[in-house]
């Protein structure tokens, strides 16, 4: 029975970072969006059309599923609390955006799962093994050869991708603590209402004419944040904090897709390398969860 029981928590564990991983690919195309009109518009404005777009494929799922789990709202404070964190991280990694390279923002919000691990053990109470200390470090190490940062500017602008690191562990703790009460949909619906009530009281006092050539990217932005949140949200069900926290590093994968496929950036020897180094991280979180299993 005990046997079968940890079989069972094993295989909850590759669920919840599957969904994951997905999650990651949404936002990876979340944030090339948010960076293509990062510069011409407000923060209160892309944010707006961020919690407005995101609803679309939201509102799609609840009519295929006829899902009516969405109008439990839960505890209203917390939905609350986690959807302003939602906003403060957006904001400050957009501004991270206007003013460092894509690559710099990456080097320094890839200390977002170390902020995830403390957080869990800190205020979740979760154990954290050794072996996931271990997977951060060799990720982190992959992540660094991947982008290579050179951080050629100086100032505080740097602070900004850190704090918005650190308070996406908190966005994540909040769901982690509200998904046992409430369904993903319900987390994600709500956050983004509530996103967009906050955002559209400011973004009239910040508005700027639209161009027609960044219509695609904003919607998109909404679009595909709506389904990164739901499918990490989904993923906090299934998975602790610290069993996914290295597969945020899998955002560099592909982001160097990205990069080949759009803007034709051939990844470099060293780059393939770190690639493979991240993968190696995240097969000692899945070697420690099917050992714990036995």
């Amino acid at each position: 029975m005990i046997l079968l029981e940890r079989h069972g928590q094993s295989r909850d564990t590759i669920i919840g970072i599957a969904y994951f991983c997905v999650g990651v690919i949404f936002e990876s195309f979340m944030d090339a969006s948010a960076k293509w009109v990062s510069t011409s518009y407000s923060l209160p404005q892309i944010l707006f059309f961020r919690a407005a777009f995101a609803l679309i494929p939201l509102a799609i799922l609840i009519w295929i599923l006829r899902d009516s789990s969405w109008r439990v709202v839960g505890n209203v404070k917390l939905q609350l609390l986690r959807a302003v964190l939602m906003g403060l991280v957006f904001c400050t990694y957009v501004v991270s955006l206007r003013y460092l390279s894509l690559v710099e923002v990456l080097a320094l919000f890839l200390t977002f799962p170390f902020f995830m691990v403390l957080v869990s053990r800190v205020f979740l109470k979760e154990r954290v093994p050794a072996a996931v200390w271990v997977s951060l470090i060799v990720g982190f190490f992959g992540a660094l050869v991947v982008i290579n940062p050179k951080f050629n500017h100086t100032g505080t602008i740097f602070i900004f991708p850190l704090l918005a690191a650190l308070i996406c562990a908190f966005v994540l703790a909040t769901t982690k603590v509200l998904i046992r009460t409430v369904s993903a949909l319900s987390i994600t619906v709500w956050g983004s209402i509530m996103l967009l009530i906050c955002s559209g009281l400011l973004a009239p006092f910040y508005w700027s004419s639209i161009d027609p050539a960044d219509v695609v990217p904003l919607v998109l932005t909404g679009i595909f944040g709506g389904l990164a949140a739901l499918f990490i949200t989904i993923s906090l069900r299934h998975a602790d904090l610290k069993s996914i926290a290295p597969f945020q590093y899998t955002s560099l994968i592909w982001t160097t897709i990205l990069g080949l496929v759009i803007w034709n950036d051939y990844p470099s020897y060293a780059t393939w390398f770190g690639v493979a180094v991240i993968i190696a991280a995240g097969m000692i979180i899945l070697k420690l969860d099917h050992d714990r299993s036995l």
